[in-house]
């Protein structure tokens, strides 16, 4: 388990990593390629970037009361100018990453709590396989990204939350007005292993972006130790380990005019469509999970309108089968 205190401390590691490394650093594009390594900090990007979406939404799902929904995502580049020594071109960077998603009840919930939902830091390999090829020229210059990556990891995944015992979990049901507000304090918790790529395909207006992903979840880590899953003592239906509900993952983001040229982008030159799959390997196929958005920038804010039905709402809840819906501001990772 990542307590909030851990997660605290890994925020303001990775914030003053990112201050000390990148005090010579320019605000350079990811996007832009380099010679040579006597000035890679200056002429890098910098050390603070995004990694997994940003987002700030409100979000209704059927195992809970509607709260807003915040996630911040970020990573620092690490040994940059060894990695720039060792391989040519920019092709190989180690991120340290950290992800945390929270809920705030505002107005739902007695006293508006805001309740950790996801804590998940990466020690993160990133290979490129060309970095001077970007898709910055697809969107008049206003978003930037790799056309292609490949991604290995080990992570951790936590929730934060401390309740581990049946005697600690009927305490707090007798204190709160609702007993499934109990469920989001159970402490849960994993190691795993990450492997994920990206392709983009491009035509002459759309793009297509593919990210299939595999984790397998350790059954002793380095961090976690023995995983903290689901207990009898819950109550309700019978959980599952994790990885019979998470493991293997599909996106397929479709932007129908990316590539669309205009002195002056219409408002559908935002528009994105995407479809994820995800579902467990042990047993494979057995619970499954399948989320739809629809993105498009309104008066300069990109909005994200989704649905999800299936398991993984939180990792809380992460045996539930549920029905969510959302509405939020994306920005896309770097």
């Amino acid at each position: 388990m990542l307590t909030n205190r851990a997660a605290k401390t890994i925020a303001t590691l990775l914030a003053t990593v990112a201050s000390w490394s990148g005090r010579t650093a320019s605000a350079a594009d990811v996007g832009v390629a380099h010679s040579g390594c006597e000035d890679v900090d200056a002429r890098w990007p910098p050390s603070l970037e995004g990694y997994e979406p940003t987002r700030f939404g409100y979000t209704k799902q059927g195992d809970d009361v509607p709260f807003i929904d915040f996630t911040v995502s970020i990573k620092v580049q690490l040994l940059r100018s060894p990695f720039c020594h060792w391989f040519p071109r920019d092709t190989v960077r180690l991120y340290l990453t950290f992800t945390g998603r929270f809920g705030f009840y505002l107005g739902t919930r007695p006293s508006g709590p805001v309740i950790a939902k996801n804590y998940n830091p990466k020690l993160l390999w990133r290979w490129i396989p060309d970095p001077e090829s970007t898709l910055s020229a697809e969107t008049g210059g206003r978003r930037r990204e790799y056309k292609s990556y490949v991604d290995f990891a080990y992570a951790h995944d936590s929730n934060g939350q401390s309740i581990s015992t049946a005697e600690q979990y009927d305490g707090l049901v007798r204190q709160v007005s609702n007993p499934n507000y109990a469920l989001d304090y159970i402490s849960r918790g994993w190691d795993y292993l990450d492997f994920a790529t990206k392709q983009a395909f491009s035509g002459e207006t759309a793009r297509v972006n593919i990210y299939p992903e595999f984790k397998y979840f350790l059954r002793h880590g380095l961090l976690q130790g023995v995983p903290e899953q689901y207990h009898s003592w819950e109550g309700g239906s019978p959980g599952q380990p994790r990885h019979a509900y998470d493991g293997i993952l599909m996106e397929v983001d479709y932007l129908p005019y990316a590539g669309r040229s205009s002195n002056s982008p219409r408002w559908d030159d935002t528009l994105r469509l995407a479809l994820k799959y995800m579902t467990g390997y042990e047993p494979i196929a057995r619970y499954n999970t399948v989320r739809g958005e629809i993105g498009l920038t309104v008066l300069g804010l990109p909005l994200n309108l989704w649905a999800q039905d299936g398991y993984m709402n939180s990792l809380a809840r992460y045996y539930f089968k549920t029905t969510s819906v959302g509405l939020e501001v994306r920005l896309t990772q770097w």
